[in-house]
């Protein structure tokens, strides 16, 4: 059992994140997902590690992006390696908990799920993570019994209790063990309630854990440069070319899984395609048709494809 001095120093040998999504029914429900029947996992990078406590810790939204939805989590921290751990001796391997916020970009998320893609753009970016201290496992008596909760602005969004959890931590720690070792300081996120919503720049996210963690974030804007592209203030052409990027993608996916297909039925796919994600897009913060230049580049560039 981790001591405090020793549970501190566990993220520090952290070598992942393990993402637990949907392992609340309401939250699932709320985006419209159906509830899984086994674990739905994702890795986030541990440079996405936002720490409570420094001074100039903020989550940062990166341009073009608005927004970004906030989801509060149970953090299980882990102790020491282990592989195909028994579900009876998982919580042997827990060295702690953390409250964590696991920040998503949800309008590149639809995108990527519109096209089969990861989501590691939308969850694996800077500061996407912020975390708390970690309290010792000795200090949590039932980790199935904790009230999770957030406010953006004082504004209550999310409320709910790890009692909800679909996919208990026992379980989690044993599935995710079997699929992939465990080592001491990795981070399992399990889950968020319902309430998900966005935050923006300037505004203030507090979080806790009734009567163990209390934390809060500021929102500010991460003005960066990738290749000259994202300080363009048009964010229809930024856009656009995201968007061709994914379609690009999904046609290269046809011509090779879909080999008996006619150029015409090719064309037909991608336009269906195009559809599906245009009505995701809001990265833009307005319809692409507006950006007349930029849509007609990239129907031009549909033609060299098909």
């Amino acid at each position: 059992m981790a001591s405090d001095a020793a549970a501190q120093s566990l993220l520090v040998a952290s070598t992942k994140i393990i993402g637990v999504g949907r392992n609340y029914i309401a939250h699932a429900k709320e985006l419209n997902n159906p509830v899984p029947k086994e674990p739905v996992l994702f890795l986030k990078p541990t440079s996405s590690f936002l720490h409570a406590g420094v001074d100039t810790a903020a989550v940062e939204i990166p341009e073009p992006l608005e927004s970004l939805h906030h989801e509060v989590e149970l953090a299980v921290v882990i102790s020491r390696r282990g592989r195909d751990i028994p579900e009876a001796s998982a919580m042997d391997f827990v060295g702690g908990y953390a409250l964590a916020l696991d920040m998503t970009a949800r309008d590149l998320q639809s995108v990527a799920k519109s096209a089969g893609l990861p989501w590691t753009l939308a969850k694996g970016q800077d500061t996407f993570t912020p975390i708390s201290a970690v309290v010792p496992k000795s200090a949590v008596t039932n980790p199935d019994d904790l009230e999770l909760w957030l406010k953006v602005d004082d504004e209550l969004r999310q409320k709910g209790s790890t009692s909800d959890m679909i996919f208990k931590i026992p379980f989690l720690i044993s599935y995710i063990s079997s699929i992939m070792t465990l080592m001491e300081g990795d981070v399992i996120l399990t889950g968020t309630p319902e309430g998900v919503g966005p935050v923006r720049v300037g505004q203030k996210i507090k979080a806790g854990i009734t009567d163990l963690i209390d934390v809060e974030f500021n929102v500010q804007r991460r003005n960066r440069d990738v290749h000259g592209i994202t300080k363009r203030k048009d964010k229809a052409l930024v856009a656009t070319m995201i968007i061709l990027a994914v379609v690009t993608s999904s046609i290269a996916y046809l011509k090779h899984h879909e080999p008996h297909q006619s150029q015409s039925q090719r064309r037909s796919c991608s336009w269906q395609m195009m559809a599906q994600i245009k009505s995701n897009a809001a990265i833009a913060g307005q319809p692409l048709e507006d950006c007349c230049s930029c849509h007609a580049f990239l129907l031009d560039c549909f033609g060299l494809m098909l």
